[in-house]
């Protein structure tokens, strides 16, 4: 993800937070079609500039509660584990983020950074011990690394440009990232200690927002190195890239891709009806299926470690906030109530 992508994405985000701080909740509604694509993929070793399409399933509906729970999702008996995210903890400017943490239902809440710089984007590691996360403590955007009770921190990537959006391979051996430091918007990989940087993609267009696949084999990534924006997969060694989907994103971003744990499907989030909605769609590039239905912008999903669930940034409230659904989009419901905004959810066991 590059400085300036970074940047517009950033700006939005605060643009948001800022609005309406302690905005009452709304209803949620659960999703009631699906969008299905007209193209099928062709995967091959150069870019394929096809769609993936088949016929879609229409997610299982669940009845829409009337109001938001209040951070008791208990529609979500197997999943477990921790939620890392970023929250605007102590002012309306973006400077202020903060790493917190809580557990998968909501409960314990716990602040792992005090800074008065950008601490955010965090990625829990596989096994939940170590926290990648992006931070302007050193003067330019870094991956620093920190263990996930916040002690520790490491800057990994000291870079003269700007970094950010880590995420682990499965492994918790890798992590892959973005970086201008080549002068374009590309995606690199380095070791989990900072060591063995390698360049994976080097196009004309932004590269950003990667992830592995649950084999650690592949990595799907956003691009524009077509023209347009689109979800590409290649090869854990930057080879391979082809066309899986295109996508919107009036944010800037470039669909926030998240690979499912059984691998089967990807998570992401592109523009309808003016505003960013998740989506699911499998593997090869067929049953792209709508999740979320809301006039307020959805997006940054995050599986939860058994595949069951879903964490995403939601919009909905005035500001951004933390939500979870079932794998299907249904039984949407709120995990933080942050007075100036909450997002950037990572989930690990």
């Amino acid at each position: 993800m590059s400085t300036r992508r970074l940047s517009l994405l950033i700006a939005l985000f605060a643009i948001a937070l800022a609005a309406c701080s302690g905005a009452t909740p709304t209803a949620v509604s659960v999703p009631t079609a699906t969008d299905v694509p007209t193209a099928a993929p062709s995967p091959s070793a150069t870019v394929a500039a096809t769609l993936a399409p088949t016929s879609t399933a229409v997610p299982t509906q669940k009845p829409a509660p009337s109001t938001v729970p209040s951070n008791t999702p208990a529609d979500f008996a197997t999943a477990s584990g921790k939620i890392a995210y970023a929250e605007n903890t102590d002012g309306n400017s973006d400077a202020f983020q903060e790493i917190w943490i809580m557990n998968a239902d909501g409960s314990g809440k716990t602040r792992l950074t005090h800074n008065s710089y950008y601490d955010a984007e965090p990625a829990l590691s596989p096994d939940g011990t170590k926290i990648a996360y992006t931070s302007a403590k050193d003067g330019n955007n870094d991956i620093f690394v920190m263990n996930a009770d916040g002690s520790g921190a490491i800057n990994l990537t000291k870079d003269p440009v700007g970094a950010g959006v880590p995420r682990w391979s499965p492994d918790g051996k890798k992590i892959v990232f973005g970086s201008e430091r080549d002068g374009n918007d590309e995606l690199y990989v380095m070791n989990a200690d900072g060591s063995g940087v390698r360049r994976l993609t080097d196009n004309p267009g932004v590269d950003g927002f990667a992830s592995f696949s649950p084999d650690g084999k592949q990595i799907v990534f956003g691009s524009e190195q077509s023209g347009a924006m689109g979800l590409y997969l290649m090869n854990a060694d930057g080879s391979g890239q082809t066309l899986l989907t295109t996508v919107e994103d009036h944010t800037g971003g470039v669909g926030y891709p998240a690979w499912s744990p059984n691998g089967q499907q990807i998570a992401f989030s592109t523009s309808t009806d003016g505003s960013l909605e998740i989506y699911v769609i499998n593997a090869d590039g067929s049953g792209k299926t709508r999740l979320t239905r809301n006039p307020a912008d959805d997006y940054l999903p995050a599986w939860s470690p058994d595949g069951s669930a879903i964490a995403f940034t939601a919009e909905r409230d005035g500001n951004p906030q933390v939500y979870v659904m079932n794998a299907d989009g249904s039984s949407q419901t709120r995990l933080t109530n942050s007075t100036n905004g909450a997002g950037w959810p990572g989930w690990a066991r």
